[in-house]
Parts: structure tokens; C-alpha cells; sequence
């Protein structure tokens, strides 16, 4: 999740807004503190046409 921030200039903060959730929670996905949610893992793949093997980690 990270690594998509990254590629696509964007912060905790916004990913969070697009999310709606918190910056903290986004930063707890991103340490491995706390499962990704589906809802969330979807809503990212969509918007960033990217699949969801990748999100996951599985290149």
C-alpha cells in the first residue's frame, strides 16, 4: 500500500479521506499492524486500476 502512496503522490491523510477512515489506520495496513480490510482493498483497485494479486503483494 505503501509503494501505491508512493507511485501516485498521494499521503496517509488522503488515502484516508478517500477511504474514510483515519491516518492511523492507513499506517497500521502499511506496518502489517492490521489486515486490510476487503472493502477497502476494493475501493483501491478500482480507483487505481490496479489488481488485487498486486495490492496483496503477490507480483
Amino acid at each position: 500500500m505503501k509503494e501505491l502512496r508512493k507511485n501516485n503522490g498521494i499521503t496517509q491523510e488522503e488515502l484516508a479521506k478517500f477511504l474514510n477512515t483515519t491516518q492511523s489506520t492507513i499506517s497500521a495496513y502499511e506496518s502489517g499492524k492490521t489486515t486490510l480490510l476487503t472493502a477497502f482493498a476494493l475501493q483501491i483497485v478500482n480507483k487505481y486500476n490496479i489488481s488485487l494479486d498486486w495490492l496483496c503483494g503477490r507480483k
